[in-house]
């Protein structure tokens, strides 16, 4: 499951992921310790509570009567508010429930949100701010955007002189442009910056402790101790590229049009579609490391020869060029897949009443291909076929093969 925000509603999302965390950490996310109740304080105290009077209240005031009234004692308790009223001798208990999503994100991106500005508020209440409950977190942000801005450096200082990673263009790197985003490597990168800080804590903490021993703090040391703090394996701020024309705005149009942009942009698309796929693509190579390739497409059936002669005349010397394509379907629409044959760079030659496989993979990438159908082509080359009930796909990405027999 992938979370994606922008502006407030990647705030909304980062406290409703710390939430789902835990509700009883020892640093809640306004500040407060995990003694406060984070219900209304309401020490032990009495209340009066007089009956309901529709009169005026200047007469009520003026007239000097005894007025019946009734007395309740409110306490609270670690679990709740335990009320009892002495009138009728109820005691109820409310207790404090978890707040938490009935579902678990693999990752969440920020588009330019002010997330950083509230956590670093946050953080002058607290010494350190709450760690999202999910795989990992991605900010990405405009270098020059007045509202967005570093999480590293609240995570750990030494980051404040890492410059943040930047995602690579889509119209020079479709693919990407190869870099590590792994938070090893920049430990390992820039291990002289920690080791630094890591020596100047050890010797004011251990002035008395002989330094002529085999002690010394490694690089290994040092990751695992940010790696336990930090909100994932790889880096959290990511810059967004930005035309020189947008820097020399006012600061006030920039941000109505950076919101925006993060939609729009195909760098954001294609960075976000990276990590989606090398997740599943980690899992697919660590299922062809246990088991059998099943991925891989091998045709069932031979090849067999073309239904009319005159097929083999028409094509000879004309290169393929048939295309299909993809399609989005309901649930309860019915499943159709269109596609059509043809050969020569200008679809000179269609393959017309010839046979064609149909396959297609139920659980993509690691299931199996299955063959769907066998159906002809119409005299234009086409074909039209819809998956009956009992082979339809079920919910999900599937990839469908279609090859010509």
């Amino acid at each position: 499951i992938i979370v994606i925000g922008d502006a407030n509603g990647a705030i909304l999302a980062y406290d409703a992921l710390c939430l789902n965390h835990s509700f009883d950490d020892a640093i809640s996310l306004y500040g407060e310790d995990a003694s406060t109740p984070r219900t209304p304080a309401l020490s032990k105290r009495t209340v009066t509570v007089f009956p309901h009077d529709n009169s005026d209240t200047t007469a009520v005031q003026s007239v000097n009567r005894p007025v019946p009234r009734r007395t309740m004692t409110i306490d609270n308790t670690d679990l709740g508010d335990s009320i009892s009223r002495t009138c009728d001798n109820i005691r109820q208990k409310q207790d404090n429930y978890r707040l938490m999503l009935s579902f678990d994100a693999n990752e969440f991106f920020s588009f330019g949100s002010p997330l950083s500005l509230i956590l670093a508020y946050r953080r002058l209440l607290t010494d350190s701010v709450a760690r999202p409950y999910c795989g990992q977190l991605y900010n990405l942000f405009h270098a020059c955007d007045p509202n967005a801005s570093r999480i590293e450096p609240l995570i750990q200082s030494q980051f404040s002189q890492i410059p943040p990673c930047c995602i690579p263009r889509y119209s020079q790197y479709p693919l990407g442009d190869g870099e590590s985003t792994l938070l090893v490597e920049y430990v390992h990168q820039y291990s002289r910056l920690f080791l630094q800080n890591e020596t100047k804590n050890s010797t004011l903490v251990n002035t008395a402790r002989p330094t002529n021993d085999n002690n010394s703090i490694n690089t290994d040391t040092i990751f695992s101790n940010i790696r336990e703090i930090w909100w994932g394996s790889r880096r959290v701020d990511y810059v967004v590229y930005c035309p020189e024309s947008l820097m020399s705005q006012p600061a006030h149009v920039l941000p109505i049009v950076f919101h925006s942009s993060y939609w729009e942009s195909r760098d954001v698309a294609s960075f976000i579609l990276r990590k989606i796929t090398r997740r599943q693509e980690n899992y697919y190579f660590y299922n062809n490391q246990t088991s059998i390739n099943h991925g891989s497409f091998a045709p069932e059936q031979p090849t067999e020869r073309w239904l009319h002669r005159t097929t083999a005349v028409k094509i000879r010397n004309l290169a393929p060029n048939h295309r299909g394509n993809d399609t989005m379907i309901v649930d309860t629409k019915p499943q159709t897949i269109y596609a059509k044959f043809h050969y020569g760079p200008i679809d000179m030659v269609c393959l017309a009443n010839e046979k064609v496989n149909i396959y297609a993979m139920r659980s993509a990438p690691y299931g199996e291909w299955i063959l769907l159908d066998t159906i002809e082509t119409d005299t234009h080359g086409r074909i039209r076929y819809t998956i009956s009930t009992d082979k339809r796909l079920p919910l999900g990405l599937h990839p469908v093969k279609l090859v010509v027999r």
